[in-house]
């Protein structure tokens, strides 16, 4: 009886184990329910080693090296579920975990120290599952990165939309610091950017110009939350340059504040249904939402606008596997 307990045991481990990795590959497919079968696997294979944690504690005695590869499987296991999912609250955890897992398990591995099959298995699906990480396989919904790439964003509108200064720039002194802001900003200094753009504002304070730059280089130290700031105060201002609102919205989406974003995105169009940009920015943040059919109106308006967008690979892939 209880040998075959155990062999049950053994067989609901290895399946929850292997819905995992069947799960992510799916949801990177896009196939419906995925997502809901890739937890299921992860919370069960959770559950298991956080009993097995708990018995090593207080009934049968576990080893200090196999606590420890117990508790690195478990943070594993959510570093997966975070980057799988687009879940930034486990970022910075992941900077730690990530490496501490992999080391400890080749170190367990060539000291012949890992012999239980359900771990062998487990550590190599893992560190599988961990290789997309830190590489690109193109693909539209790829896991998010060990080091996360809004980290270091690019939301320079200007690549984008020919630019006119909303607020023209008065005194002499202001020019001089807005001019070696740009220079900083140009050689991506953005502290001291910064730090003239401040000494602008201060001879100038409701120069939105001033305060459009220096929303840029906040948003470039992945300081949204100022970005946003700034950039509101730039509205109060002066509420019809479309460009405000664009930048708004990337910054709304990096924070996975997707609803707020698409408002910017559309108040942007509302303002200049010209460029082709705010579409772009329209139908990936859409497509993140599971809203398909205004994803590939987006890119419709796109395609009107006579926009060459060859070298956008991701609205590429959503015009070609969604949209008609």
């Amino acid at each position: 009886m209880h040998a075959a307990l155990k062999y049950v045991k053994e067989i609901l481990f290895f399946s929850l184990l292997g819905v995992m990795p069947i799960g992510l590959f799916l949801k990177l497919k896009e196939v419906r329910a995925s997502s809901e079968l890739t937890l299921l696997g992860m919370l069960g294979a959770i559950g298991f080693f956080l009993f097995w944690t708990y018995k090593g504690l207080f009934n049968k005695p576990l080893s200090l090296k196999n606590l420890l590869l117990y508790v690195l499987i478990i943070l594993t296991i959510i570093t997966v579920f975070s980057k799988y999912f687009y879940h930034r609250f486990w970022d910075i955890p992941a900077l730690i975990i990530v490496p501490a897992f992999i080391f400890y398990t080749i170190f367990l591995f060539l000291k012949k120290e890992i012999r239980d099959k359900k771990l062998v298995v487990t550590c190599i699906m893992l560190s599988i599952l961990l290789i997309p990480l830190f590489i690109n396989l193109n693909l539209l919904k790829e896991p998010g990165k060990y080091i996360p790439s809004y980290w270091n964003p690019e939301y320079d509108v200007i690549k984008y939309v020919n630019v006119k200064d909303p607020s023209e720039v008065n005194l002499p002194e202001t020019k001089t610091f807005l001019k070696k802001a740009f220079l900083f900003d140009k050689s991506q200094k953005y502290d001291s950017a910064i730090y003239f753009y401040k000494a602008a504002r201060a001879l100038e304070p409701n120069n939105t110009t001033i305060l459009f730059y220096m929303s840029n280089s906040y948003a470039q130290l992945d300081n949204l939350s100022e970005a946003i700031s700034l950039l509101d105060t730039a509205i109060s201002i002066q509420n019809s340059f479309p460009a405000f609102f664009n930048n708004r919205g990337l910054y709304y989406y990096k924070l996975n504040q997707n609803d707020k974003a698409i408002e910017n995105y559309h108040h942007a169009i509302d303002l200049d249904s010209t460029q082709p940009v705010f579409y772009c920015n329209l139908a990936l943040v859409q497509y993140y939402q599971n809203d398909l059919d205004k994803a590939c109106d987006a890119i419709k308006k796109l395609d009107e606008l006579k926009f060459d967008y060859s070298d956008q690979s991701e609205i590429i892939q959503i015009k070609t596997k969604h949209c008609k």
